[in-house]
């Protein structure tokens, strides 16, 4: 840091604790977009309540012990050796492994154990960074095959993905690895159950790695579970497939009661321990956080005990919300899911915990976001043009959708009474005779001569909604001052 920069920050001050502290204390935030850990705490018999507020205890938790006092990161035999078995149980892989760095880090473990130097990768287009990144510093030979239009939506090519499989396969030189995305952040979530016989059958000999960051907690509920790569390969064994190496990585803290950055690493067939070993020890910080491997645990134990009905419990509510939607009289003027996949094919589905919000009648998407962390206490990762992505995930209450409920409600009212001011100024169609100017920011959206369009009442009322005073200054008048 620069001498005038240090000199210019106040004595003692703390910008990003404080920051942080301003933005969390006695204010609780509605989540719609991941670490139900929050959430599912309130819920908690006090057995697992007592476990999971001794790990929260930074204090006494976040210790600096190994081997002996506690257990070997690198080489475990005690405790963190038995949580990976019994995460491994749960979750039908033949061994597991547990990450502090999020599901970034645990691509790049899981890519430089199946591969290395002049390995050839076929790349899933909608792969998550991690993916192209460590691929790329592994020094891989990449080959990616990109994402296709399905109606409103850009999905994966499974059919491109085999054809280059089954292609380099013929040809004798088949591709190491394939690495595939589960679910995209928006919910759209490939049926491995059709997916990896096609992929094994391709090409058996190359390495599978599942980036499954969003949908850990579906290896708890029996609607969705047979739709996960770890339960396609288990029953694909079970019918004598011989397969390949698999990897499934999760990111436990986006579905699951884990802290953040736990990650999860399953692998089937046993010749890829000893590679997984080796790239946990080339890739994994030697200070892992005890209180994260912990939460890991605990989020196993959890998803066993009460994933079932967690899970009914979010998608329950996210059903009870889009009938909220579609049946108030107001909202349903505003506010719509947005088009998702056509799941007809077989190959893809909409994650039953997640919506899609068309909100464009209230206004842009980011600008809404925006107002419902500021006004309403809510935060919403995503936006697009298509709208907000709400994930309603085990840690989301009745009180949480309420809530949102009622702060689409009070921006639903907002637009309606903007809307009644504006249709007494122009009706579509009309010629404008003023300048109409929103300020801030002061830049004019019509003038005189303009024709009134749909989008100028949109984006009139987009400006209302956000603050902005409206003036309509007729042209004469600025003639006259000019003069």
């Amino acid at each position: 840091m620069s001498r005038d920069l240090l000199e210019s920050c106040p004595r003692r001050a703390a910008p990003l604790a404080e920051r942080l502290r301003t933005l969390t204390s006695g204010r609780r935030i509605i989540n719609l977009h991941a670490l139900p850990l929050h959430g599912v705490r309130r819920s908690l018999p006090a057995e697992l309540g007592d476990r999971y507020s001794a790990m929260l205890d930074g204090v006494t938790s976040d210790v600096s012990f190994s081997g002996r006092a506690l257990d070997s990161f690198f080489a475990p035999v005690g405790p963190l050796a038995a949580a990976h078995e019994a995460a491994a149980a749960a979750f039908g892989a033949d061994f597991s492994y547990f990450v502090t760095g999020g599901t970034s880090q645990s691509n790049r473990i899981a890519l430089d154990a199946l591969g290395g130097p002049g390995s050839r990768l076929l790349l899933d287009g909608s792969s998550h960074q991690s993916m192209i990144l460590s691929s790329t510093a592994l020094g891989m030979e990449v080959t990616t095959v990109n994402e296709v239009q399905r109606g409103s939506v850009m999905v994966p090519d499974l059919d491109g993905i085999v054809d280059q499989l089954r292609a380099a396969h013929r040809a004798g030189r088949p591709f190491d690895i394939v690495a595939v995305t589960a679910s995209s952040y928006d919910g759209l979530v490939l049926r491995f159950d059709h997916a990896l016989p096609r992929l094994v059958e391709a090409s058996p000999e190359t390495a599978i790695l599942v980036d499954s960051a969003w949908t850990a907690i579906h290896s708890f509920h029996s609607d969705v579970v047979r739709y996960t790569a770890l339960r396609a390969a288990r029953n694909l064994r079970l019918q004598g497939v011989q397969l390949p190496q698999i990897i499934v990585t999760m990111s436990a803290h986006k579905s699951m009661g884990a802290l953040r950055q736990g990650s999860y690493l399953h692998a089937l067939g046993t010749g890829v321990a000893p590679s997984i070993r080796r790239a946990v020890f080339t890739n994994h910080t030697t200070s892992p956080s005890w209180p994260i491997l912990a939460s890991l645990d605990l989020a196993r134990l959890h998803a066993e005990m009460f994933g079932q009905a967690a899970v009914s419990s979010a998608i329950r509510l996210r059903a009870d919300f889009a009938s909220a939607i579609r049946t108030d009289p107001l909202l349903r003027q505003l506010i719509r899911d947005a088009d998702t996949v056509d799941e007809s094919s077989g190959v893809f589905f909409t994650d039953p915990m997640r919506m899609t919000l068309n909100v464009s009648d209230l206004g842009e998407s980011g600008r809404i976001r925006q107002r419902l962390f500021d006004e309403f206490d809510i935060y919403i990762a995503r936006c697009s043009p298509a709208g907000l992505t709400l994930h309603f995930h085990i840690g989301v209450d009745a009180t949480d959708v309420a809530a949102l409920l009622g702060a689409l409600h009070s921006l639903a009212r907002e637009r309606r009474m903007a809307a009644k001011s504006e249709a007494s100024r122009f009706a579509i169609g009309a010629v404008v005779d003023c300048h109409v100017i929103p300020y801030p920011p002061g830049v004019p959206i019509a003038g005189p001569g303009d024709v009134w369009t749909r989008t100028h009442d949109r984006t009139l009322s987009e400006e209302r909604i956000a603050g902005a005073e409206i003036f309509f200054i007729p042209a004469r008048e600025l003639e006259r001052n000019s003069a």
